[in-house]
């Protein structure tokens, strides 16, 4: 993985900037810059790596990140795209006497925090989804309100998950990054099919009671728990696709043997069916 440390300039006339942006993908190219990001992921899928953890994200997934974290999302194959907004802070607007009031200590103790990533889940996305796009047609003081109204929401949401560990040190790590990567490489090229826990400690040069050791305290979940969060991911972007394929189809093309299992699972993922994704991702589509 390439690792580039960007310098990204905020307008002196803003305190942020907030851009709707159709990417594609974007291989092994990992940056990091000075300024807090806001990033939400609108449509598409693919996996993102933010201070070594690497997640597949799926549409409505919210990041904040705090200065110099290396991060990066990319589509998953070369044929897929996906479309995020994603506002960047000015590098110094958080160190200013404005947000050291004690009303702002919430929002501090986030900001915190984000040093680290922070995923926002179980969150309104339709609501976080419409506050952005106003942004983006806002200016001037009416444009800081609504950024403090997106900020102060976040700072109520119950499951905010940190995503890098507390040490993560990208010079001193990079070849723990390059091994945990074969084996994401390993299981995004197999996941569709049988995959054996022997076969992807092989990939880590581990045993495999010592890989799931390993898995678990890199990633901060178990390794079959991550297989289930891609085919999951997987499977919500088929159901997204326009195509004649049903819910069972779906299921064997995810990975799966078993059409109830899928369900079970489908539903711990994402809290709802396989069938009402789809419909209110449809829906979302065409509002």
């Amino acid at each position: 993985m390439k690792y580039l440390r960007h310098r990204i300039v905020v307008p002196e006339s803003h305190s942020f900037q907030i851009n709707r942006l159709y990417q594609e993908q974007n291989t092994d190219i990992i940056h990091s810059h000075k300024n807090y990001e806001l990033n939400y992921v609108v449509d598409g899928s693919g996996r993102r790596f933010v201070g070594g953890n690497i997640s597949l994200f799926t549409p409505g997934d919210l990041v904040l990140m705090g200065p110099d974290l290396p991060h990066c999302w990319e589509a998953i194959s070369a044929v897929d795209k996906y479309t995020s907004i994603t506002i960047h802070f000015k590098e110094d607007l958080f160190d200013s006497k404005l947000f050291q009031i004690p009303e702002f200590l919430s929002l501090q103790t986030m900001l915190e925090r984000s040093r680290n990533g922070i995923h926002f889940k179980s969150i309104d996305t339709q609501t976080i989804e419409n506050d952005l796009e106003q942004l983006r047609k806002m200016h001037g003081y009416e444009s800081m309100i609504q950024i403090l109204k997106i900020l102060g929401y976040l700072t109520t949401v119950t499951e905010a998950q940190t995503i890098s560990a507390a040490d993560f040190n990208w010079e001193q790590d990079q070849l723990e990054v390059e091994r945990i990567n074969k084996v994401y490489e390993y299981v995004f090229r197999n996941f569709t099919g049988v995959i054996r826990l022997g076969d992807v400690a092989k990939e880590a040069s581990l045993s495999e009671s010592a890989f799931c050791i390993y898995f678990k305290k890199r990633t901060k979940k178990t390794f079959f728990t991550f297989l289930k969060e891609i085919r999951i991911g997987y499977a919500c972007k088929l159901l997204s696709d326009a195509g004649e394929r049903n819910v069972a189809q779906i299921c064997f093309d995810s990975g799966y043997n078993n059409v109830a299992n899928f369900n079970r699972q489908f539903r711990e993922v994402t809290g709802m069916s396989p069938r009402q994704y789809r419909v209110k991702y449809s829906v979302h589509q065409h509002q």
